[in-house]
């Protein structure tokens, strides 16, 4: 029985530094920015222009340290693959499958200056419609709304059958990809439950198609699940394994269509 309390006192332990590695960052970090950060690069940028791209250097390196924080932990080990002549520090729309919650920190921490579409932190349209219910948790929101704003990060509707809104978001899109600014997105829209994907949502193929950027599909694939949709917490004695795979990057025309580029990105990533 004491070996069953030391190792079950173990496996506490290791939770928490795992858990902790994904989740403390954003706790201290959240509020650093809210009230010393965000104040600081907006007065920095308003009195030296030039100095704007530092805070999406800070972000990417925030990102890169959880990453590295994680593989320190056991829970990860991850594998960047580039296929083909990529050139990271031009705009391009990077769509890939989403089997994780991590995928956000790994993509962010490997695309410069990227921007990435996020699910809607509206709190003002959480109750009474369906058409919220892809939303960031209340808990998230306090610790990424001032993020999400500052860093020029791209919120979704909170009701995805609001059409207008959503021309605003690929519009916003396309400014922000003719800026110069990557966009990292996952068009399932939401984490999978299973190993398949779900559906693609065509917003990013239409603000490739606009913007008349490179579409790179990107492939993530995991050796055993990992903060999957509806698991919050890390419990692993042996790492998961990462493999993200950047593949060719297709290169839309102004007459495709963003449903059949949507169906050629998925069937890319699924091969």
């Amino acid at each position: 029985m004491k070996n069953n309390r030391l190792k079950e006192a173990g496996r506490l332990v290791r939770v928490a530094f795992q858990s902790g590695a994904m989740y403390v960052p954003f706790a201290v970090g959240g509020p650093a920015l809210a009230f010393v950060g965000a104040p600081f690069f907006r007065i920095l940028g308003r009195l030296f222009p030039s100095t704007l791209p530092w805070k999406q250097d800070v972000a990417q390196k925030f990102f890169q340290v959880i990453t590295a924080l994680l593989e320190t932990s056991g829970a990860i080990r991850v594998d960047f693959r580039i296929h083909g002549d990529l050139d990271l520090e031009k705009p391009a729309v990077y769509a890939a499958n989403h089997p994780s919650l991590l995928d956000v920190i790994l993509l962010m921490g490997l695309v410069p200056r990227a921007t990435c579409l996020l699910k809607s932190t509206d709190r003002t349209s959480r109750r009474g419609n369906s058409g919220s219910a892809r939303m960031m948790p209340a808990l998230w929101c306090l610790f990424l709304d001032t993020a999400v704003r500052d860093m020029g990060y791209i919120p979704m509707p909170g009701h995805h059958d609001d059409k207008r809104r959503l021309l605003d978001v690929v519009k916003t899109c396309v400014d922000k990809l003719g800026s110069g600014r990557p966009l990292v997105i996952f068009p399932e829209g939401t984490r999978s439950k299973t190993d398949g994907m779900v559906p693609f949502n065509d917003l990013a193929f239409k603000a490739a198609i606009e913007a008349g950027v490179p579409l790179v599909p990107v492939a993530i694939r995991v050796s055993e699940s990992i903060l999957p949709k509806g698991v919050f917490h890390i419990d692993r004695e042996t790492p998961v394994r990462f493999e993200v795979n950047l593949l060719d990057a297709i290169h839309p025309e102004k007459t495709m269509k963003a449903k059949d580029m949507a169906y050629l990105c998925r069937r890319v990533i699924q091969k």
